[in-house]
């Protein structure tokens, strides 16, 4: 656990086929007592483990691997439907599991089981009805991220969770290249040195160069799933949360998304995906989550 105001430096593995990246930090001091930080989470919870995906290794130790970089325990989330009968429907009960460092865990089952709504709690778009969300950060120790204060959550979507929901959803008149890189902006990164990384990931993604200074809301829907991606990928967070990957995907761009979860799992990134697409992403998955 890093102590409280302390800096942050740290690389990502080459050699990916990936752009890569020395992170922006910038000077500011974290806060010394974030809301959130409390306890020990409790146990592991056991998941059945995937065949061998043959992912490239990263230079990391093997003690790094046994550490929890995630661990959701009783998670649970209730919606009142104001607009029928003012019902209560709880589609997350009590779900609870735990991620290392470079896993990637699949969560799968029939629509309406609440899958996209454990990443938004994750995420902090929606605030868990009760249950912990325990987030191993290297900026604030140890963190429930169900209790911590807004703008705690604010920093880590910045520098360390990054989510790709199912559409992508942008400004009219905002270029691709400038959506893409829109992680990299918000750290900080000179507008030139973000575009150069950019302009790599659309040309990675398949994008054409005539289409960079477009908005992507004129793309077609595979189009602005590349894009969608490239920018969640693009500023190498350590906990990546995606939401149907390979929806609106043809069979080569699927395997090109498949390449990029292989390739930040190899510098360190631990990937939870939701889809029903168990045939492109099932082989990729070292844990599965089935919700029946």
């Amino acid at each position: 656990m890093r102590e409280p105001g302390s800096r942050i430096a740290f690389r990502r593995g080459a050699g990916t086929g990936f752009p890569h990246r020395l992170p922006a930090w910038s000077g500011n001091r974290v806060p010394a007592s974030p809301s959130g930080v409390e306890r020990e989470p409790g146990s592991r919870i056991a998941f059945r483990r995937g065949a061998g995906t043959g992912f490239p290794q990263a230079p990391f130790k093997q003690k790094d691997m046994n550490k929890t970089l995630l661990t959701v325990e009783d998670l649970t989330k209730s919606f009142v439907l104001h607009l029928i009968d003012g019902r209560t429907i709880t589609p997350v009960q009590a779900i609870s599991f735990s991620i290392a460092p470079q896993d990637h865990l699949l969560i799968h089952g029939r629509s309406g089981m609440g899958k996209t709504s454990i990443l938004k709690c994750i995420y902090r778009s929606y605030l868990a009805t009760a249950g912990r969300i325990w987030f191993t950060s290297q900026l604030y120790g140890r963190i429930d991220l169900v209790a911590a204060h807004d703008s705690t959550i604010l920093r880590l979507r910045e520098r360390e969770i990054g989510y790709c929901s199912q559409f992508l959803r942008v400004l009219p008149r905002v270029s691709a290249l400038d959506v893409i890189c829109e992680p990299l902006y918000r750290q900080g990164w000179a507008r030139d040195a973000a575009q150069e990384q950019g302009r790599q990931w659309l040309r990675d993604l398949g994008i054409r160069p005539h289409l960079w200074q477009a908005s992507p809301v004129t793309f077609s829907g595979g189009e602005q799933q590349r894009i969608n991606l490239g920018r969640a990928f693009i500023a190498a967070p350590r906990l990546l949360l995606l939401d149907e990957p390979t929806a609106s995907l043809d069979g080569e761009t699927k395997q090109i998304v498949v390449h990029m979860i292989q390739a930040a799992q190899a510098n360190g990134t631990s990937v939870i995906s939701v889809s029903h697409d168990l045939a492109a992403l099932g082989p990729c998955a070292n844990r599965q989550l089935a919700l029946a």
